[in-house]
């Protein structure tokens, strides 16, 4: 059953596409990035519409109803996973709301012709919002692809794209073949990369290739037909900007942004503290991006 237990304030009623909507999923161990996400989008245009799906049982803090609430145009509804889930799937640092895009078409309402999906684990540099607006899609569906050689799926796939990003035309396409696929499997050990591997399965010779800098990495060597400026960053894996498990210059940034929206919303007592530790990695990630970059400025000029 779905539960909608708030919408914020609104503002104004313009989009360079009226009909999109910019969507996120989370538990409550992810629910206030995803707040923090949608801040961002507002950030660079106060009419854009969001949306959090929220997959748990726990109810929200009053905390986080109140960031909610500073959030203009941010919708939230309430799911319980155990109504698609006979048994937790999470693994890891992958939550098991994960496999909760298959359902996006059924859980958004219809109004939204267009649904732009992002993780929550996602830092905003630059504005993506009219890019990913008028952005034409051929199959109905559009991601980023990403290097990828693994044969974990049993074969060596020809395209693979990243999950945390996807841009959906509900006219031409829902997740019917993914959910399918998804109730047939026996064996979930076999995901290495979780919804990720299933959405490839289904759909990576239907997919139309979106600008790598939508949906960039922290770290170079991960990414694929990416610009020097990326749009967004989106901090994949275990390392993310608040467990300071690894720091990048991008984390480091992330960190600065969330605390000053946690500052602005009178929240300090849930501010990240920036040690030594994360500054000495973000310099020294920084500084070895700058001498592969010198070093191949230096090869292409010989």
């Amino acid at each position: 059953m779905i539960k909608r237990i708030l919408k914020s304030k609104t503002q104004g009623n313009r989009l360079t596409r009226s009909s999109s909507i910019f969507v996120t999923i989370a538990d409550e161990n992810y629910l206030l990035y995803a707040i923090f996400l949608c801040h961002q989008l507002n950030s660079y245009d106060k009419n854009v519409k969001t949306m959090i799906v929220y997959s748990s049982k726990q109810p929200i803090s009053s905390t986080q109803l109140n960031l909610i609430d500073g959030v203009l145009n941010l919708e939230v509804i309430t799911i319980d996973p155990t109504e698609y889930f006979q048994k937790d799937l999470g693994k890891g640092h992958v939550s098991q709301s994960t496999f909760l895009k298959f359902w996006l078409t059924d859980l958004i309402p219809k109004k939204w012709e267009r649904i732009v999906y992002f993780d929550p684990d996602i830092l905003i540099l630059r504005n993506p919002i009219e890019k990913l607006d008028s952005f034409e899609l051929q199959h109905s569906f559009g991601a980023v692809e990403i290097p990828f050689n693994e044969k974990h799926l049993g074969y060596e796939p020809k395209n693979y794209f990243n999950a945390g990003f996807l841009l959906i035309d509900r006219s031409g396409f829902d997740f019917s073949l993914a959910k399918t696929y998804f109730s047939q499997l026996l064996d979930f050990e076999n995901l290495k990369y979780m919804d990720q591997d299933v959405l490839n399965n289904c759909y990576q010779e239907k997919f139309d290739s979106v600008s790598g800098t939508m949906n960039t990495f922290p770290y170079p060597r991960m990414n694929y037909k990416s610009s020097p400026i990326p749009h967004v960053i989106h901090f994949v894996g275990r390392n993310k900007p608040w467990k300071h498990s690894y720091s990048t210059i991008y984390h480091l940034l992330w960190i600065v942004k969330f605390n000053r929206f946690l500052k602005e919303n009178n929240h300090e007592t849930q501010v990240i503290r920036i040690d030594m530790t994360d500054i000495r990695h973000a310099l020294i990630a920084l500084l070895v991006r700058l001498r592969i970059g010198r070093t191949l400025v230096y090869l292409l000029k010989r």
